[in-house]
């Protein structure tokens, strides 16, 4: 058996930005909190602001946001990622 001598990086994503749809609570937020160990810093969406809320007050550090979205609406999520851009 051989191992890799590559180097573990602990922060692969850092510098990145992640959109997690349903990030607040259930299997998106288990996504979102992989990508923020992972190092990405987050947009949890969904419909539940204070869902939203209630999972963005349980991670850790600054640069993560949540908005309220409904992404069954395709206008709401081309003005969703059009935000975005613009930060």
């Amino acid at each position: 058996m051989t191992t890799s001598s590559a180097p573990v990086h602990a922060a692969p994503l850092r510098g990145m930005r992640a959109v997690v749809t349903g990030g607040g609570g259930g299997i998106g937020f288990a996504i979102a909190q992989r990508l923020h160990a992972l190092g990405a810093s987050l947009v949890l969406v969904g419909r539940d602001v204070a869902k939203l809320d209630a999972a963005l007050s349980r991670l850790e550090g600054d640069g993560n946001e949540a908005l309220a979205c409904d992404v069954g609406d395709a206008n709401a999520v081309a003005t969703l990622f059009a935000s975005l851009d613009d930060a």
